[in-house]
């Protein structure tokens, strides 16, 4: 008896450090960030004309919440893992971005500088394309694919970019996803 209880309580630690499959695509339950440990807060799935799925993304965090303010005020890294499932142009992921952050800048901030470099770092994105974007306090790095990761500076232009997926967003669906309140 003692053995078979070994037996399932082992399969079943087993089975909770395995990864998320949503749409064919994995996304582990953690992963580090320097020495920080993530874990998978929630996954969404970004939709167009509310038929169309664009990509599939993870939000990892140091210590889970469904709150978008205590994750996007919380002082460790965060990640955001987009997997696209479809082919999108330039233009229209300037579009949604320009549109995400009129959204959730907050008064004041002067981002346009900011946002021209992350759009220099960019081009279109084609089905099973990956965008990773790491949210540290005074940067965000960004990295396609398999790509060298590049950074644009600035604690306003991160947090706010963050906010893009988590607060104010149109898509209602990749924002409950990654917060952990909907599950795929």
């Amino acid at each position: 008896m003692k053995q078979l209880f070994t037996i399932i309580f082992c399969s079943l630690i087993a089975i909770g450090a395995q990864a998320k499959e949503v749409k064919g695509l994995n996304f582990p339950e953690e992963l580090k960030v320097g020495t920080t440990t993530l874990k998978l807060n929630g996954i969404g799935i970004r939709t167009a004309m509310s038929i169309l799925s664009v990509y599939v993304g993870g939000l990892y965090v140091a210590t889970p919440s469904t709150d978008p303010k205590v994750i996007v005020e919380a002082t460790t890294p965060k990640r955001i893992d987009m997997r696209f499932l479809m082919s999108v142009g330039m233009d229209k992921l300037k579009e949604a971005w320009n549109e995400g952050f009129f959204k959730n800048a907050d008064k004041g901030y002067v981002y346009r500088e900011d946002l021209n470099k992350f759009f220099g770092l960019l081009r279109g994105m084609k089905s099973k394309d990956r965008i990773q974007l790491t949210f540290l306090a005074d940067k965000l790095e960004v990295q396609i694919n398999e790509e060298p990761v590049q950074t644009v500076a600035g604690a306003d232009f991160t947090k706010t970019m963050l906010k893009l997926y988590i607060m104010n967003l149109s898509d209602t669906g990749l924002k409950n996803g990654l917060l952990g309140l909907k599950k795929n």
